[in-house]
């Protein structure tokens, strides 16, 4: 009688199913682990989709502009932290978001009307109307700075048509249907 069995891949490295039974991967079925499944065994598996992902992180000193000038910068973090993009795939939504420690120093929405605006060699900036502030970032070298502007582009542009093809639901959802229907009568 054949030993029948099925293989999981679980995300995170390249390795194929087969490698499990030649004891490459643990049998814990841990993330990046292939988990290889036999009959007559209980097995319990649990998957836990992962709403927001990071999708581009870069390390940058966070500022905020003075509420009451509306001119100075003001430091939100004492050293360079990390800031990330996010993306949330079941609203939809991309954001930027920085910690300082646990504190979060960034959570900001991107919408298709913001603009990152690069104001010297390693600084850029963009406003966010939900929070009521303009953040700035002061990246150790150009190169940064640029590639954070163009991922902020893109995920600009991203947004925009996922707002577009939102409207476009709403729309189909909100029109009355137009069908046609044929009666006899006798």
């Amino acid at each position: 009688m054949e030993d029948r069995k099925l293989a999981c891949r679980l995300p995170g490295r390249a390795e194929s199913p087969a490698a499990a039974d030649k004891g490459a991967f643990s049998a814990g079925g841990g993330v990046g682990e292939t988990l290889v499944l036999r009959p007559k065994e209980v097995h319990h598996l649990f998957f836990v989709p992962f709403r927001e992902q990071p999708i581009y992180s870069t390390r940058a000193h966070v500022f905020q502009i003075d509420p009451s000038t509306k001119k100075n910068w003001l430091p939100t973090s004492k050293h360079a932290v990390t800031v990330s993009y996010f993306y949330d795939s079941t609203r939809n939504v991309y954001r930027i978001i920085s910690l300082d420690g646990t504190k979060a120093i960034i959570n900001s929405t991107i919408s298709p009307n913001m603009t990152f605006t690069k104001t010297s060699q390693k600084f850029g900036q963009w406003a966010d109307s939900r929070a009521n502030t303009v953040y700035g970032l002061g990246f150790s070298t150009e190169h940064h700075l640029a590639k954070f502007a163009e991922k902020f582009a893109e995920y600009k542009e991203a947004a925009r048509l996922a707002k577009e093809k939102s409207q476009e639901k709403m729309e189909l959802a909100t029109s009355p249907s137009q069908v046609c229907v044929e009666f006899t009568l006798s």
